[in-house]
């Protein structure tokens, strides 16, 4: 809770724009602004909607219509019990499939870190044993 008072050290235009002061409104599907925003104050909003609105915006972007492609986007549910902490996967995306690295990512990490080239390979090569 903040009262009207400036706290010490900040100015007025410091204090900004309190997003947890409500700023209810009534909003239709196209996303225009029906009533509202009522904020720092206690009230009633109301606001006519029509179904115009919701076919129109229905028109525009069917949810349901072609846009739905479940081979690009779909739902999946697991009942495994999540944890807070997984334990850390080995980095692989250096090092190829046959514990080889490619010339091109070699040349990659040496310029990124600096190192000459030969120093990179010889790091890949004893952590591929």
């Amino acid at each position: 809770y903040m009262n009207d008072a400036v706290p010490d050290g900040f100015s007025e235009d410091e204090l900004g724009f309190n997003v947890a002061a409500g700023g209810s409104m009534l909003i239709n599907p196209a996303g225009i602004v029906k009533a509202g925003p009522l904020v720092g104050e206690e009230g009633l909003l109301t606001a006519e909607f029509r179904d115009d609105e919701r076919r129109a915006t229905k028109a525009y972007f069917d949810a349901m219509g072609h846009y739905t492609r479940w081979d690009a986007v779909n739902l999946s549910i697991s009942d495994d019990t999540l944890a807070p902490a997984h334990p850390r996967k080995p980095c692989t995306d250096t090092v190829a499939e046959d514990s080889s690295l490619s010339a091109a990512r070699a040349q990659a990490v040496a310029d990124e870190y600096d190192v000459p080239i030969e120093v990179v390979e010889a790091v890949a090569d004893e952590l591929g044993e």
